[in-house]
């Protein structure tokens, strides 16, 4: 018996501590965040990986709860709530008709909501040094996806809990087109010339690891995202010229197999003209071909949750088919048809459609366009993986969310939205700053 009161003596005082202390929720939601990007386990094994962020939480809806309510009427004014909870409920229908037993879909379908609400509250009560406070430790998280795939460090990691995985090359590829946005809107912003020095190295540092891993697709979103951030010719020329230095230098640093193997297998795919001679492109080409028949039979509601595993395996002739899809928006439409497609690309939309699509001088107006660039390139990149669905990708466009009604409110309330006026404006008229003057 004892081994349950503690835990939940525990959640009971954190729970009050966190309703009467600000800066106790705020380091909660911090640690969520860390949690939940990071993949570190922490906890009862029961849980798995959900570890301490499911007390965690608990006790951030508890505690702001308020404030996700002002939050969520700001949301629903917007469409945005409404096309998201919309998406949600057709997830949670498909899979109970589909596969009631999957209670770890369900549990995680319900997760990402609460989630999307917990980060969206937070961005639309949050001062500007709090947001740049979350978006550090969000790039913090994905070292450990980096460093996972080093042999060296990787037991270490794994040891203390961190998990991402088992193809290392693609996780740690993943994580650098998480954070490149990030870095290039540091630079953007950084005047003391050795910080924006040290950020340089790190930028360049990120992309040569990307390529030495032989994760192809990161690696060339990586360079699509330096080519385009500024979209100014000599800025893209200047990239360029840094990406084909990063790739000769790692083709000549490296002696990595998989990245002998992987590279090696596009060489022989140009060389000749055989799909087949790249077993990774070949069998995303099937799993194409597959997605788009399975697509045409059930094309407006689609075929339910796991349809796409099932109608491949029947096209392979394989039981059990495990492979995933490689390519997430065809995925939505095998299992969830245009009605589900339409719904979650229309709630992704809603979420960053009124920021800036290019930089300017303003922070917060750049803050904005680092999170349309990272949602374009993350579905860019999820054309042909399968992370569209993950805590990182709902960060974003969480963030997206929280920052398009903030802005939405700020012209509202105050017939303005300009920068410096942004902080002092927010003080006056949230729960969050009210509270934090009682300190």
């Amino acid at each position: 018996m004892a081994v349950y009161i503690i835990p939940l003596g525990i959640l009971f005082l954190a729970t009050i501590s966190a309703v009467f202390s600000v800066r106790i929720r705020k380091f909660l939601f911090l640690a969520l965040i860390f949690l939940s990007l990071s993949s570190l386990s922490i906890g009862p094994e029961s849980l798995g990986r959900f570890s301490l962020r499911l007390p965690i939480a608990v006790i951030l809806v508890i505690s702001n709860l308020q404030s996700i309510i002002r939050t969520s009427t700001y949301l629903w004014r917007s469409k945005i709530l409404l096309l998201f909870s919309l998406w949600t409920l057709l997830q949670l229908l498909y899979v109970l008709i589909s596969a009631p037993s999957e209670t770890r879909f369900v549990f995680e379908t319900f997760g990402n909501y609460i989630y999307f609400l917990l980060v969206a509250s937070h961005i639309f009560t949050c001062s500007i040094r709090e947001m740049k406070i979350m978006f550090i430790v969000a790039v913090i998280t994905q070292m450990s996806g980096i460093l996972l795939y080093f042999p060296v460090t990787r037991p270490i990691l794994e040891g203390v809990g961190f998990y991402k995985g088992t193809v290392y090359h693609q996780r740690a590829g993943h994580s650098i087109v998480f954070m490149l946005p990030f870095l290039l809107l540091s630079l953007k912003h950084t005047l003391n010339k050795m910080k924006k020095l040290i950020l340089y190295l790190i930028t360049i540092t990120l992309l040569t690891v990307s390529i030495t891993t032989g994760a192809r697709i990161p690696s060339v979103i990586s360079i699509l995202m330096l080519l385009f951030w500024e979209r100014k010719p000599k800025k893209m020329v200047i990239a360029l010229v840094i990406s084909i230095a990063v790739i000769t230098a790692a083709v000549n640093l490296t002696e990595s197999d998989i990245f002998v193997e992987r590279y090696d297998r596009i060489f022989s795919l140009v060389r000749e003209k055989d799909v087949e001679q790249a077993e990774n492109v070949a069998f995303r080409v099937r799993h194409l071909v597959y997605g788009m028949r399975a697509f045409s039979n059930t094309p407006f509601f689609g075929g339910g949750y796991g349809h796409w595993q099932e109608r491949v395996g029947i096209e392979l002739g394989t039981i059990g088919y495990v492979w995933a899809a490689h390519n997430e928006p065809l995925r939505i439409l095998v299992e969830y048809g245009l009605v589900g497609f339409i719904l979650y690309f229309l709630s992704v939309w809603f979420s960053i459609r009124q920021f800036n699509f290019s930089l300017s001088d303003s922070l917060i107006r750049n803050i904005e366009y680092c999170i349309f660039f990272g949602v374009i390139f993350q579905i860019l990149l999820n054309t042909f993986h399968n992370a569209l669905f993950s805590r990182s990708f709902f960060f974003l466009l969480a963030s997206g969310a929280g920052l398009t009604i903030r802005k939405k409110y700020f012209s509202e309330a105050y017939g303005e939205d300009d920068e410096s006026n942004e902080q002092t404006n927010l003080k006056k008229d949230t729960d969050f700053a009210s509270e934090e003057k009682k300190i």
